[in-house]
């Protein structure tokens, strides 16, 4: 759970003219956000269970949330035996860098900071579309 995540999107609703689906969606993907690696990336099934909000109102709320630019969404897939499989997608707070990724900015002195995955960091690096990402 990152704080900075709930916060900048407490901020951030009243900016926009959100649907109460997607103000939902919104909180439960913060509510998701790990400080700590930047990833945000519950199932859909997991966000229906923190809003108590149809797979379909979900599915809407994150389309509005990606058409106001305050996420991004990478589908991702792998390649199996028998064709490729869908994994869990990945989303991107478009809050800036002060809660995703920020490793180690509240962590005391004398404390180890451990690096985001370094796969995400050379995916983010690479760009921004699906395809090229994933």
């Amino acid at each position: 759970m990152s704080l900075r995540a709930i916060n900048w999107a407490f901020s951030v609703i009243p900016q926009h003219d959100l649907r109460p689906a997607a103000t939902l969606t919104l909180l439960a993907l913060a509510h998701c956000h790990n400080q700590e690696t930047g990833r945000c990336d519950p199932s859909a099934k997991l966000i229906c269970e923190k809003t108590s909000l149809s797979e379909r109102a979900v599915r809407d709320g994150l389309r509005q949330l990606e058409s106001a630019k305050l996420i991004a969404t990478y589908h991702r897939t792998i390649r199996t035996g028998r064709g490729q499989r869908n994994l869990r997608n990945r989303y991107v707070l478009k809050g800036g860098a002060n809660f995703a990724g920020g490793v180690g900015q509240d962590l005391p002195p004398n404390m180890e900071v451990k690096a985001p995955a370094a796969f995400f960091d050379l995916a983010m690096s690479v760009g921004t579309d699906a395809d090229e990402v994933f």
